[in-house]
């Protein structure tokens, strides 16, 4: 059967006219009366009669039953249509956090799509614990997290570290070096952004005090950066996406040593048939992740 006379057929189904069909196609009304003949044909039943070319049309017993083969038939041929297009290529998913994705991956991800071009990719935003129940529940292929959890079947890799800075708004009235007792916890724009960040932020606030802004992740930051001595500690990936000219920031000193973020890759231990494409992946995100000195 062909599939652009199942097509006439079933609109001719939904108009009613022949005419009206006719017109919603861009076609004449004697192509859409041979396409059905055409159709009838090929079938080797009757599935319309016809009572005049303005008058609705009706559709036999067996044009009734054909009506849910012809959508079958349809929806068939267009996945037998898509299977073609993706025959060729390779699909990976991969989920973080949004500013992971913001600041590591999707900047590094151009680079990666010019190295092999028959790789697909879908990429979506997660909370740490979303990241690691959508690798064990394989809905994605791999993750990517600052934080380090242990589950039976997820296996870790440590793609590498991301610096931690101080940053305030141009015009506050910090000075360039600064140890942590200066700046104050109702001043912070506050991300927990590991377990062991949040032990070293401990040591020098006190988290019985409310933060300016609390958020889950940095990208809201620059937007609240230049509130009366306000300050947060962001990771050097994502400041690179900051629009300088657009939000004004400088970076602060602080006299006390900052950690480091370890970037986790986070994929499931028995992952067979993209072991080698999830590995490769890793490797160009570990090799193309070097968080340069931007303040």
């Amino acid at each position: 059967m062909d599939s652009r006379l199942i097509m006439t057929f079933l609109r001719l189904v939904k108009v009613g006219q022949i005419t009206a069909t006719a017109r919603s196609l861009g076609a004449q009304s004697e192509v859409v009366i041979k396409q059905i003949d055409q159709l009838q044909k090929q079938v080797g039943v009757t599935l319309v009669k016809y009572h005049n070319i303005e008058s609705n049309v009706s559709l036999t017993q067996n044009g009734q039953r054909f009506i849910p083969i012809a959508r079958t038939y349809l929806r068939l041929s267009q996945d037998t249509v898509d299977l073609k297009e993706t025959d060729h290529y390779d699909q990976l998913t991969i989920t973080s956090s949004i500013d992971i994705n913001t600041g590591i991956l999707l900047t590094n991800l151009t680079k990666i799509m010019s190295k092999d071009p028959f790789v697909h990719y879908t990429v979506t935003n997660a909370s740490n614990d979303e990241i690691y129940a959508s690798v064990r529940n394989e809905t994605v292929d791999v993750g990517f997290s600052y934080e380090r959890d242990i589950h039976q079947n997820i296996v870790l890799q440590d793609i590498g570290k991301d610096p931690l800075v101080v940053v305030t708004g141009w015009q506050s009235d910090y000075p360039d070096v600064v140890f942590a007792r200066e700046l104050e916890r109702t001043n912070e724009l506050y991300v927990p952004w590991s377990s062991s960040y949040k032990e070293w932020h401990a040591r020098y606030w006190d988290c019985k005090i409310q933060p300016l802004l609390t958020t889950d992740c940095a990208i809201q930051l620059p937007n609240y950066i230049n509130a009366a001595n306000a300050w947060a500690i962001m990771p050097k990936s994502f400041l690179q996406t900051v629009d300088r000219k657009q939000i004004y920031f400088r970076r602060l000193y602080l006299l006390e040593e900052i950690p480091e973020l370890t970037l986790f890759a986070i994929k499931k231990e028995d992952c067979l048939l993209k072991q080698s494409l999830i590995d490769w992946f890793i490797l160009q995100i570990r090799e193309l992740s070097s968080i340069p000195i931007i303040l």
